[in-house]
Protein backbone atom coordinates (compact mmCIF):
# COMPACT_ATOMS: atom_id res chain seq x y z
CA UNK A 1 0.00 0.00 0.00
CA UNK A 2 3.11 2.14 0.49
CA UNK A 3 5.94 3.12 -1.60
CA UNK A 4 9.13 4.91 -0.98
CA UNK A 5 10.58 5.75 3.10
CA UNK A 6 9.03 7.27 5.26
CA UNK A 7 10.98 10.20 4.82
CA UNK A 8 10.73 10.79 1.00
CA UNK A 9 6.22 10.26 1.92
CA UNK A 10 6.46 12.65 4.38
CA UNK A 11 8.73 15.16 2.02
CA UNK A 12 6.24 14.76 -0.76
CA UNK A 13 2.84 15.25 1.67
CA UNK A 14 4.54 18.37 2.58
CA UNK A 15 5.71 19.91 -0.62
CA UNK A 16 1.92 19.02 -2.59
CA UNK A 17 0.33 19.84 0.29
CA UNK A 18 2.09 24.21 0.83
CA UNK A 19 1.72 24.23 -2.49
CA UNK A 20 -1.51 23.91 -2.57
CA UNK A 21 -2.40 25.70 0.29
CA UNK A 22 -0.24 28.74 -0.94
CA UNK A 23 -2.40 28.58 -4.37
CA UNK A 24 -5.32 28.12 -2.97
CA UNK A 25 -4.28 31.47 -0.10
CA UNK A 26 -3.81 33.67 -3.48
CA UNK A 27 -7.01 32.49 -4.89
CA UNK A 28 -8.86 33.09 -1.30
CA UNK A 29 -7.21 36.27 -1.47
CA UNK A 30 -8.69 37.55 -4.71
CA UNK A 31 -11.94 36.46 -3.63
CA UNK A 32 -12.18 38.26 -0.05
CA UNK A 33 -11.46 41.35 -2.50
CA UNK A 34 -14.11 40.50 -5.23
CA UNK A 35 -16.58 39.89 -1.98
CA UNK A 36 -15.78 43.11 -0.36
CA UNK A 37 -16.35 45.08 -3.44
CA UNK A 38 -19.41 43.95 -4.61
CA UNK A 39 -21.62 42.84 -1.02
CA UNK A 40 -22.25 44.75 2.11
CA UNK A 41 -19.70 44.04 5.47
CA UNK A 42 -22.44 42.21 7.28
CA UNK A 43 -22.13 39.57 4.39
CA UNK A 44 -18.78 38.94 5.45
CA UNK A 45 -19.71 39.12 8.96
CA UNK A 46 -22.43 36.55 8.55
CA UNK A 47 -20.20 33.91 6.36
CA UNK A 48 -17.21 34.00 9.35
CA UNK A 49 -20.41 33.14 11.17
CA UNK A 50 -21.80 30.47 9.31
CA UNK A 51 -18.14 29.04 8.68
CA UNK A 52 -17.57 29.11 12.97
CA UNK A 53 -21.50 27.47 13.81
CA UNK A 54 -20.51 24.84 11.20
CA UNK A 55 -17.14 23.89 12.69
CA UNK A 56 -18.85 23.67 16.04
CA UNK A 57 -21.45 21.46 14.51
CA UNK A 58 -18.56 19.37 13.03
CA UNK A 59 -17.79 18.12 16.69
CA UNK A 60 -20.87 15.63 15.99
CA UNK A 61 -17.98 13.27 14.54
CA UNK A 62 -17.13 12.50 18.41
CA UNK A 63 -13.24 13.13 17.41
CA UNK A 64 -13.84 9.71 14.88
CA UNK A 65 -11.14 11.29 12.26
CA UNK A 66 -8.42 10.98 14.75
CA UNK A 67 -9.39 7.62 16.06
CA UNK A 68 -9.98 6.12 13.05
CA UNK A 69 -6.01 7.56 12.23
CA UNK A 70 -4.87 6.10 15.23
CA UNK A 71 -6.50 2.37 14.55
CA UNK A 72 -5.10 2.21 10.97
CA UNK A 73 -1.41 3.10 12.08
CA UNK A 74 -0.89 -0.66 13.04
CA UNK A 75 -2.45 -2.97 9.91
CA UNK A 76 -0.92 -0.47 7.41
CA UNK A 77 2.79 -0.99 8.87
CA UNK A 78 1.53 -4.52 8.99
CA UNK A 79 -0.04 -5.00 5.59
CA UNK A 80 -3.31 -6.33 6.99
CA UNK A 81 -5.55 -6.07 3.84
CA UNK A 82 -8.61 -7.47 6.32
CA UNK A 83 -8.66 -4.86 8.97
CA UNK A 84 -7.71 -2.26 7.13
CA UNK A 85 -10.89 -2.87 4.73
CA UNK A 86 -13.13 -3.35 7.83
CA UNK A 87 -12.06 -0.46 9.80
CA UNK A 88 -12.85 1.55 6.60
CA UNK A 89 -15.95 0.30 6.10
CA UNK A 90 -16.81 1.14 10.00
CA UNK A 91 -15.88 4.55 9.40
CA UNK A 92 -18.42 5.10 6.11
CA UNK A 93 -21.51 3.17 8.65
CA UNK A 94 -20.60 5.83 11.47
CA UNK A 95 -19.85 8.67 9.16
CA UNK A 96 -23.39 8.82 7.46
CA UNK A 97 -24.93 8.67 10.87
CA UNK A 98 -22.54 11.97 11.52
CA UNK A 99 -23.66 13.55 8.18
CA UNK A 100 -27.27 13.71 9.16
CA UNK A 101 -26.79 14.01 12.57
CA UNK A 102 -25.03 17.01 11.87
CA UNK A 103 -27.61 18.83 9.85
CA UNK A 104 -30.35 17.61 12.33
CA UNK A 105 -28.43 19.42 14.54
CA UNK A 106 -27.80 22.89 12.47
CA UNK A 107 -31.43 22.88 11.93
CA UNK A 108 -32.23 23.67 15.46
CA UNK A 109 -30.20 26.85 15.54
CA UNK A 110 -32.37 28.22 12.47
CA UNK A 111 -34.47 30.41 14.89
CA UNK A 112 -31.96 31.94 16.61
CA UNK A 113 -29.89 32.96 13.77
CA UNK A 114 -30.99 37.19 13.55
CA UNK A 115 -29.81 37.15 17.85
CA UNK A 116 -26.46 35.23 16.62
CA UNK A 117 -26.13 37.51 13.39
CA UNK A 118 -26.39 40.62 15.53
CA UNK A 119 -27.09 42.92 12.03
CA UNK A 120 -28.00 46.39 12.34
CA UNK A 121 -30.36 45.85 9.65
CA UNK A 122 -32.58 42.32 9.07
CA UNK A 123 -30.77 40.07 6.21
CA UNK A 124 -33.51 38.55 3.78
CA UNK A 125 -33.12 34.78 3.15
CA UNK A 126 -30.79 34.78 6.11
CA UNK A 127 -32.40 31.29 6.92
CA UNK A 128 -31.80 29.85 3.31
CA UNK A 129 -28.02 30.96 2.80
CA UNK A 130 -27.69 29.24 6.08
CA UNK A 131 -29.65 25.97 5.37
CA UNK A 132 -27.32 25.56 1.83
CA UNK A 133 -24.15 26.06 3.66
CA UNK A 134 -25.66 23.49 6.48
CA UNK A 135 -26.22 20.90 3.38
CA UNK A 136 -22.91 21.53 2.41
CA UNK A 137 -21.22 20.50 5.36
CA UNK A 138 -22.90 17.83 6.13
CA UNK A 139 -21.90 16.56 2.85
CA UNK A 140 -18.20 16.66 3.78
CA UNK A 141 -18.88 13.87 5.87
CA UNK A 142 -19.65 11.12 3.53
CA UNK A 143 -16.43 10.40 2.21
CA UNK A 144 -14.11 11.72 5.37
CA UNK A 145 -13.41 7.89 5.75
CA UNK A 146 -11.74 7.39 2.43
CA UNK A 147 -9.83 11.26 3.56
CA UNK A 148 -8.97 9.12 6.62
CA UNK A 149 -7.37 6.03 4.47
CA UNK A 150 -5.40 8.45 2.64
CA UNK A 151 -4.04 10.14 5.23
CA UNK A 152 -2.42 7.05 7.54
CA UNK A 153 -1.17 5.32 4.44
CA UNK A 154 0.77 8.50 3.57
CA UNK A 155 -0.62 10.05 0.72
CA UNK A 156 -2.63 12.91 2.05
CA UNK A 157 -1.02 14.54 -0.71
CA UNK A 158 -3.96 13.27 -3.36
CA UNK A 159 -6.25 14.73 -0.89
CA UNK A 160 -5.01 18.11 -1.44
CA UNK A 161 -4.67 17.78 -4.91
CA UNK A 162 -8.27 17.19 -5.69
CA UNK A 163 -9.26 19.87 -2.99
CA UNK A 164 -7.67 22.46 -5.01
CA UNK A 165 -9.13 21.21 -8.21
CA UNK A 166 -12.70 21.55 -6.72
CA UNK A 167 -11.69 24.61 -4.74
CA UNK A 168 -10.49 26.36 -7.39
CA UNK A 169 -13.12 25.63 -9.18
CA UNK A 170 -15.64 27.28 -6.47
CA UNK A 171 -13.32 30.20 -5.72
CA UNK A 172 -13.66 30.99 -9.87
CA UNK A 173 -17.07 30.20 -9.42
CA UNK A 174 -18.07 32.48 -6.55
CA UNK A 175 -15.92 35.20 -8.27
CA UNK A 176 -17.95 35.24 -12.00
CA UNK A 177 -21.77 35.06 -9.67
CA UNK A 178 -20.50 37.82 -7.21
CA UNK A 179 -19.05 40.16 -9.84
CA UNK A 180 -22.19 39.37 -12.79
CA UNK A 181 -25.15 39.49 -10.11
CA UNK A 182 -23.28 40.84 -6.73
CA UNK A 183 -25.30 37.49 -5.42
CA UNK A 184 -24.72 36.14 -1.66
CA UNK A 185 -27.11 32.79 -2.67
CA UNK A 186 -25.76 31.82 -6.02
CA UNK A 187 -22.46 32.55 -3.74
CA UNK A 188 -23.27 29.90 -1.23
CA UNK A 189 -24.68 27.63 -3.81
CA UNK A 190 -21.38 27.48 -6.02
CA UNK A 191 -19.59 26.53 -2.55
CA UNK A 192 -22.47 23.73 -1.99
CA UNK A 193 -21.34 22.44 -5.76
CA UNK A 194 -17.72 21.88 -5.28
CA UNK A 195 -18.13 19.66 -2.01
CA UNK A 196 -20.37 17.51 -4.07
CA UNK A 197 -17.70 17.43 -6.99
CA UNK A 198 -14.86 16.92 -4.42
CA UNK A 199 -16.32 14.09 -2.52
CA UNK A 200 -17.25 12.12 -5.87
CA UNK A 201 -13.59 12.36 -7.29
CA UNK A 202 -12.60 11.36 -3.77
CA UNK A 203 -14.94 8.29 -3.72
CA UNK A 204 -13.28 7.54 -7.56
CA UNK A 205 -10.08 7.58 -6.87
CA UNK A 206 -10.36 5.46 -3.64
CA UNK A 207 -12.12 3.19 -5.01
CA UNK A 208 -9.58 2.86 -8.11
CA UNK A 209 -6.31 3.06 -5.41
CA UNK A 210 -8.17 0.36 -2.82
CA UNK A 211 -9.95 -2.62 -4.70
CA UNK A 212 -10.30 -4.76 -1.76
CA UNK A 213 -12.48 -2.32 0.13
CA UNK A 214 -15.54 -3.75 -2.09
CA UNK A 215 -14.41 -7.17 -0.19
CA UNK A 216 -17.30 -7.81 2.32
CA UNK A 217 -15.22 -7.70 5.73
CA UNK A 218 -16.78 -7.34 9.00
CA UNK A 219 -14.80 -5.30 11.80
CA UNK A 220 -14.03 -7.53 15.00
CA UNK A 221 -15.74 -7.11 18.43
CA UNK A 222 -12.46 -6.46 20.03
CA UNK A 223 -11.15 -3.76 16.88
CA UNK A 224 -14.44 -2.20 17.41
CA UNK A 225 -14.36 -1.99 21.16
CA UNK A 226 -10.50 -0.62 20.57
CA UNK A 227 -11.84 2.27 18.22
CA UNK A 228 -15.01 3.29 20.51
CA UNK A 229 -13.51 3.49 23.23
CA UNK A 230 -10.71 5.72 21.72
CA UNK A 231 -14.33 7.46 20.44
CA UNK A 232 -15.25 7.89 23.79
CA UNK A 233 -11.68 9.49 25.00
CA UNK A 234 -11.87 11.96 22.09
CA UNK A 235 -15.20 13.06 23.04
CA UNK A 236 -13.97 15.49 25.63
CA UNK A 237 -11.08 16.40 23.46
CA UNK A 238 -13.01 16.94 19.92
CA UNK A 239 -15.40 19.26 21.59
CA UNK A 240 -12.54 21.33 23.85
CA UNK A 241 -10.80 21.78 20.56
CA UNK A 242 -13.26 23.29 18.59
CA UNK A 243 -14.82 25.61 21.67
CA UNK A 244 -10.95 26.70 21.94
CA UNK A 245 -10.81 27.53 18.29
CA UNK A 246 -13.79 28.34 16.76
CA UNK A 247 -16.04 29.79 19.41
CA UNK A 248 -14.39 33.44 18.83
CA UNK A 249 -16.07 34.51 15.99
CA UNK A 250 -19.55 33.61 17.42
CA UNK A 251 -18.65 35.31 20.85
CA UNK A 252 -17.37 38.37 18.44
CA UNK A 253 -20.69 38.31 16.52
CA UNK A 254 -22.66 38.26 19.69
CA UNK A 255 -20.79 40.94 21.74
CA UNK A 256 -19.71 43.38 19.08
CA UNK A 257 -22.29 42.26 16.02
CA UNK A 258 -21.30 41.36 12.23
CA UNK A 259 -19.90 43.67 10.91
CA UNK A 260 -17.29 43.99 13.14
CA UNK A 261 -16.63 40.23 12.76
CA UNK A 262 -16.79 40.77 9.47
CA UNK A 263 -13.95 43.32 9.70
CA UNK A 264 -12.02 40.57 11.92
CA UNK A 265 -12.66 37.78 9.68
CA UNK A 266 -9.66 39.60 7.01
CA UNK A 267 -7.40 39.13 9.68
CA UNK A 268 -8.56 35.80 10.41
CA UNK A 269 -8.05 35.04 6.57
CA UNK A 270 -4.25 35.82 6.69
CA UNK A 271 -4.26 34.06 10.26
CA UNK A 272 -6.29 30.92 9.42
CA UNK A 273 -4.60 30.46 5.90
CA UNK A 274 -1.17 30.63 8.00
CA UNK A 275 -2.27 28.14 10.15
CA UNK A 276 -3.55 25.83 7.70
CA UNK A 277 0.19 26.07 6.02
CA UNK A 278 1.39 25.39 8.81
CA UNK A 279 -1.28 22.20 10.06
CA UNK A 280 -0.26 20.71 6.52
CA UNK A 281 3.32 20.44 7.24
CA UNK A 282 2.48 18.58 10.46
CA UNK A 283 -0.15 16.40 8.88
CA UNK A 284 1.71 15.45 6.02
CA UNK A 285 4.61 14.22 8.23
CA UNK A 286 1.91 13.04 10.81
CA UNK A 287 1.60 9.57 9.22
CA UNK A 288 5.30 8.53 8.81
CA UNK A 289 5.85 9.50 12.52
CA UNK A 290 2.87 7.61 13.34
CA UNK A 291 4.65 4.67 11.67
CA UNK A 292 7.46 5.15 13.54
CA UNK A 293 6.16 5.18 16.92
CA UNK A 294 4.20 2.36 15.86
CA UNK A 295 7.32 0.58 14.83
CA UNK A 296 9.70 1.73 16.94
CA UNK A 297 11.49 2.80 20.69
CA UNK A 298 10.19 5.97 23.22
CA UNK A 299 14.04 6.68 22.53
CA UNK A 300 13.27 7.25 19.14
CA UNK A 301 10.16 9.30 18.94
CA UNK A 302 11.60 11.63 22.04
CA UNK A 303 14.21 12.62 19.31
CA UNK A 304 11.78 13.30 16.45
CA UNK A 305 9.48 15.01 18.90
CA UNK A 306 12.27 17.42 19.43
CA UNK A 307 13.21 17.36 15.87
CA UNK A 308 9.58 18.68 15.14
CA UNK A 309 9.41 20.80 17.71
CA UNK A 310 12.51 23.18 16.01
CA UNK A 311 10.21 23.24 13.08
CA UNK A 312 7.37 24.18 14.96
CA UNK A 313 8.93 27.14 16.68
CA UNK A 314 10.51 28.37 13.90
CA UNK A 315 6.84 28.21 11.90
CA UNK A 316 5.89 29.82 14.96
CA UNK A 317 8.09 32.75 14.91
CA UNK A 318 7.49 33.06 11.23
CA UNK A 319 3.68 33.45 11.32
CA UNK A 320 4.05 35.56 14.42
CA UNK A 321 6.69 38.49 13.46
CA UNK A 322 4.91 38.26 9.85
CA UNK A 323 1.70 38.68 11.22
CA UNK A 324 2.81 41.89 13.34
CA UNK A 325 5.11 43.52 10.72
CA UNK A 326 2.99 42.76 7.24
CA UNK A 327 -1.01 42.47 8.03
CA UNK A 328 -1.82 46.03 8.43
CA UNK A 329 -0.44 46.89 4.99
CA UNK A 330 -1.47 43.67 3.51
CA UNK A 331 -4.96 44.47 4.31
CA UNK A 332 -4.76 48.37 3.44
CA UNK A 333 -3.11 48.14 0.04
CA UNK A 334 -5.82 44.80 -0.36
CA UNK A 335 -8.83 45.92 0.82
CA UNK A 336 -8.65 49.80 1.95
CA UNK A 337 -7.73 51.41 5.05
CA UNK A 338 -10.93 51.30 6.29
CA UNK A 339 -11.16 48.21 7.16
CA UNK A 340 -8.18 48.08 9.57
CA UNK A 341 -8.72 47.41 13.22
CA UNK A 342 -6.75 48.60 16.00
CA UNK A 343 -3.41 47.63 16.89
CA UNK A 344 -4.45 45.68 19.86
CA UNK A 345 -5.96 43.69 18.16
CA UNK A 346 -3.03 42.95 15.65
CA UNK A 347 -0.57 42.24 18.60
CA UNK A 348 -3.46 39.81 20.36
CA UNK A 349 -3.44 38.13 17.04
CA UNK A 350 0.14 37.98 16.68
CA UNK A 351 0.23 36.57 20.04
CA UNK A 352 -1.95 33.86 19.80
CA UNK A 353 -0.66 32.32 16.29
CA UNK A 354 2.98 32.46 17.80
CA UNK A 355 1.51 30.22 20.77
CA UNK A 356 -0.46 28.17 19.23
CA UNK A 357 2.08 27.42 16.13
CA UNK A 358 4.76 26.73 19.49
CA UNK A 359 2.99 24.09 20.56
CA UNK A 360 1.95 21.89 17.24
CA UNK A 361 4.82 19.37 17.65
CA UNK A 362 3.13 18.36 21.02
CA UNK A 363 -0.33 18.60 19.34
CA UNK A 364 0.92 16.26 16.74
CA UNK A 365 2.30 13.58 18.59
CA UNK A 366 -0.37 13.90 21.76
CA UNK A 367 -2.71 12.11 18.46
CA UNK A 368 -0.71 9.63 16.92
CA UNK A 369 0.68 8.18 20.37
CA UNK A 370 -3.15 8.38 21.58
CA UNK A 371 -1.88 10.27 24.85
CA UNK A 372 -5.25 12.55 23.59
CA UNK A 373 -6.93 9.70 26.32
CA UNK A 374 -5.35 11.42 28.92
CA UNK A 375 -5.36 15.04 28.02
CA UNK A 376 -9.05 15.06 27.44
CA UNK A 377 -9.64 16.73 30.98
CA UNK A 378 -6.80 19.11 30.81
CA UNK A 379 -8.62 20.68 27.20
CA UNK A 380 -12.54 20.77 28.61
CA UNK A 381 -10.61 23.16 31.18
CA UNK A 382 -8.95 24.71 28.50
CA UNK A 383 -12.05 25.37 26.74
CA UNK A 384 -14.38 26.49 29.96
CA UNK A 385 -11.62 29.29 30.85
CA UNK A 386 -11.48 30.68 27.40
CA UNK A 387 -15.30 30.71 26.84
CA UNK A 388 -15.46 32.72 30.43
CA UNK A 389 -12.82 34.66 29.76
CA UNK A 390 -13.77 35.04 25.80
CA UNK A 391 -16.84 36.98 27.10
CA UNK A 392 -16.14 38.97 30.21
CA UNK A 393 -13.23 40.11 28.03
CA UNK A 394 -15.19 40.59 25.32
CA UNK A 395 -17.90 42.55 27.08
CA UNK A 396 -14.85 45.44 28.62
CA UNK A 397 -12.38 45.14 25.49
CA UNK A 398 -14.02 44.06 22.30
CA UNK A 399 -12.06 41.93 20.37
CA UNK A 400 -9.25 42.50 21.72
CA UNK A 401 -10.26 40.73 24.90
CA UNK A 402 -11.68 37.61 23.63
CA UNK A 403 -7.91 37.13 21.49
CA UNK A 404 -6.55 37.55 24.78
CA UNK A 405 -8.78 35.47 26.68
CA UNK A 406 -7.88 32.35 24.13
CA UNK A 407 -4.19 33.07 24.92
CA UNK A 408 -4.80 33.14 28.49
CA UNK A 409 -6.67 29.97 28.42
CA UNK A 410 -3.91 28.16 26.96
CA UNK A 411 -1.18 29.43 29.02
CA UNK A 412 -3.40 28.40 32.20
CA UNK A 413 -3.90 24.71 30.91
CA UNK A 414 -2.52 23.03 27.90
CA UNK A 415 0.70 24.93 27.10
CA UNK A 416 2.49 23.32 29.92
CA UNK A 417 0.46 20.10 31.08
CA UNK A 418 0.20 18.17 27.02
CA UNK A 419 4.43 18.41 27.29
CA UNK A 420 4.26 17.03 30.25
CA UNK A 421 2.20 14.44 29.91
CA UNK A 422 4.01 13.46 26.44
CA UNK A 423 7.60 13.40 28.48
CA UNK A 424 6.39 11.12 31.16
CA UNK A 425 4.36 8.86 29.82
CA UNK A 426 4.99 8.31 25.81
CA UNK A 427 8.61 9.25 24.93
CA UNK A 428 11.88 9.53 25.86
CA UNK A 429 13.54 13.18 26.84
CA UNK A 430 13.95 16.08 29.15
CA UNK A 431 10.91 18.43 29.59
CA UNK A 432 12.82 20.80 31.67
CA UNK A 433 14.99 21.30 28.84
CA UNK A 434 11.81 21.74 26.47
CA UNK A 435 10.79 24.37 28.90
CA UNK A 436 13.79 26.30 29.15
CA UNK A 437 13.94 26.19 24.94
CA UNK A 438 10.88 27.35 24.52
CA UNK A 439 10.72 30.18 27.61
CA UNK A 440 14.66 31.25 25.30
CA UNK A 441 12.95 30.91 21.94
CA UNK A 442 10.47 32.88 22.88
CA UNK A 443 12.89 35.67 24.40
CA UNK A 444 14.71 35.52 20.93
CA UNK A 445 11.52 35.79 18.86
CA UNK A 446 10.41 39.17 21.04
CA UNK A 447 13.55 40.57 20.53
CA UNK A 448 13.60 40.05 17.15
CA UNK A 449 9.74 41.59 17.14
CA UNK A 450 10.69 44.39 18.93
CA UNK A 451 14.02 45.53 16.63
CA UNK A 452 12.23 45.03 13.91
CA UNK A 453 8.95 47.06 15.09
CA UNK A 454 10.55 49.64 15.62
CA UNK A 455 13.09 49.70 12.17
CA UNK A 456 11.44 48.53 8.97
CA UNK A 457 9.47 50.97 7.29
CA UNK A 458 5.55 50.16 7.32
CA UNK A 459 2.64 52.14 5.90
CA UNK A 460 3.20 55.19 3.23
CA UNK A 461 1.37 55.74 -0.05
CA UNK A 462 3.74 54.25 -2.22
CA UNK A 463 4.99 50.60 -2.51
CA UNK A 464 3.42 49.12 0.26
CA UNK A 465 3.23 46.06 -1.22
CA UNK A 466 6.94 46.50 -1.87
CA UNK A 467 7.50 46.72 1.61
CA UNK A 468 4.73 43.74 2.87
CA UNK A 469 6.68 41.07 0.46
CA UNK A 470 10.19 42.37 1.90
CA UNK A 471 9.35 42.95 5.50
CA UNK A 472 8.18 38.95 5.42
CA UNK A 473 11.32 37.85 3.79
CA UNK A 474 13.08 39.60 6.36
CA UNK A 475 11.51 38.32 9.20
CA UNK A 476 12.20 34.68 7.50
CA UNK A 477 15.96 35.38 7.12
CA UNK A 478 16.04 36.57 10.40
CA UNK A 479 14.15 33.57 11.79
CA UNK A 480 15.73 31.02 9.98
CA UNK A 481 19.38 32.17 10.82
CA UNK A 482 18.62 32.97 14.58
CA UNK A 483 16.90 28.98 14.77
CA UNK A 484 19.87 27.62 13.05
CA UNK A 485 22.72 29.43 15.31
CA UNK A 486 20.46 27.92 18.51
CA UNK A 487 19.93 24.47 17.70
CA UNK A 488 23.26 24.22 15.37
CA UNK A 489 25.09 22.39 17.69
CA UNK A 490 22.11 19.95 19.47
CA UNK A 491 21.08 16.59 18.68
CA UNK A 492 18.01 17.50 16.81
CA UNK A 493 19.79 20.13 14.67
CA UNK A 494 21.87 17.23 13.81
CA UNK A 495 19.33 15.38 12.90
CA UNK A 496 17.61 17.40 11.11
CA UNK A 497 21.13 18.31 8.66
CA UNK A 498 21.35 14.71 8.30
CA UNK A 499 17.69 14.00 6.81
CA UNK A 500 17.88 17.16 4.86
CA UNK A 501 20.91 15.46 3.12
CA UNK A 502 19.57 12.40 2.55
CA UNK A 503 16.24 13.45 1.14
CA UNK A 504 18.81 15.74 -1.28
CA UNK A 505 20.99 12.30 -2.27
CA UNK A 506 17.62 10.51 -2.99
CA UNK A 507 16.69 13.18 -5.62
Amino acid sequence: MKGGGRSARAARNVVVGLLVQVLLLGANVLARAVFVATLPIDFLGLNTLFLSIFAVLSIADLGLSSALTYALYRPLAAGDVGSVTAIVRYAGRIYRRVSLIVFCLGLLLVPFLAELSNTVHPVRGLEVYYIILLGNVSLTFLMAHRVVLLTADQRYDITRLYFLGAETARIGGQIAVLVLYQSYLGFVIIQAMATVAYNLALYVVVGRRYPFLREPTWLAESERSEIVASMRAMVVYRVSGVMINNTDPIIISVVSGAAVLGLYSNYLLITGSLIILAETFFRGVSAGLGDLYARGSPEHSGLALNELNVVSLWLAAVMGLGVLLCVPDLIAVWLGEDLLLPLSVLVAAALNIYLYGSTMAVLTFRELTGAFRRAKFVLAGTALTNLLLSYLLGQHFGVTGVLVATLLARLLTNYWFEPLLLFRNYVEGSLRRYFIRQFLYTVFVGLIGACLWWTVPRGGDDGVLVKVVLNAFLVMVLVTLGTALIFWRTTEGRSIRSRAVSLRLRR
